[in-house]
C-alpha cells in the first residue's frame, strides 16, 4: 500500500471513529427516540481550528504539487470542520440544542438545494474542464454542509445573544 492509501484507510477510521462518538444507541434498539447525543469536549474545538488552519496552509501552498494534495485537503479539513462543529459550547443547554438542530437542518437543506441546481453545471465541469473535481466531489459536500451549518449556527447564536442583551 501507498502512503496515500494508508491516509485514506486512516481517514476513515478517524470519521467512523468520531462518527460513533457522538452516536450513541441502546443495543438492539430500532427506537429513534433512544439515541442519545454526545458532543466533544470544548477543548476539541480548538483542536478543530488549529487542524482547518495548518490544512488550510498546508491546500495553499501544496494543491498542484502532489497528485492528492486536494483530496488530503479536504479529507482533513472535514474533520477538523467536524470537531468544531460538533463540540460543546462554554454554556450547552436546550436553547443551544435547538440552535444546532434548526441549522443542521438549514444547512442539509441549502446544500441540497444549491447542489441540486448547480449539477449541470457541475457535470460539465467533471467531464470537460477538472477531472480532479471527481475524486473530491462527496468531500466538497461534506465541507458545504458543515460550512453553512457552522455559520448558521455561530450566526444564529450571535443573534440571539444579541436580542437577549
Amino acid at each position: 500500500m501507498s502512503i496515500e492509501e494508508y491516509i485514506y484507510v486512516g481517514a476513515f477510521v478517524l470519521y467512523l471513529g468520531l462518527s460513533s462518538f457522538l452516536v450513541r444507541r441502546k443495543a438492539f434498539s430500532s427506537d429513534i427516540m433512544s439515541i442519545k447525543l454526545r458532543f466533544f469536549p470544548y477543548l476539541f474545538k480548538w483542536f478543530g481550528i488549529i487542524l482547518c488552519v495548518i490544512i488550510l496552509a498546508f491546500g495553499l501552498l501544496n494543491w498542484n504539487k502532489y497528485e492528492y494534495s486536494k483530496e488530503l485537503t479536504f479529507y482533513f479539513l472535514n474533520i477538523g470542520l467536524f470537531l468544531i462543529a460538533f463540540s460543546k459550547e462554554r454554556i450547552e443547554d436546550e436553547f443551544i440544542h435547538q440552535i444546532r438542530l434548526k441549522a443542521l437542518i438549514v444547512s442539509f437543506i441549502g446544500t441540497i438545494a444549491v447542489f441540486g441546481s448547480l449539477f449541470p453545471m457541475y457535470l460539465f465541469l467533471i467531464f470537460d474542464i477538472q477531472p480532479w473535481i471527481a475524486r473530491v466531489s462527496g468531500l466538497i459536500v461534506i465541507t458545504v454542509i458543515l460550512t453553512v451549518y457552522l455559520f448558521n449556527f455561530y450566526y444564529a447564536k450571535y443573534t440571539s445573544n444579541k436580542n437577549r442583551e
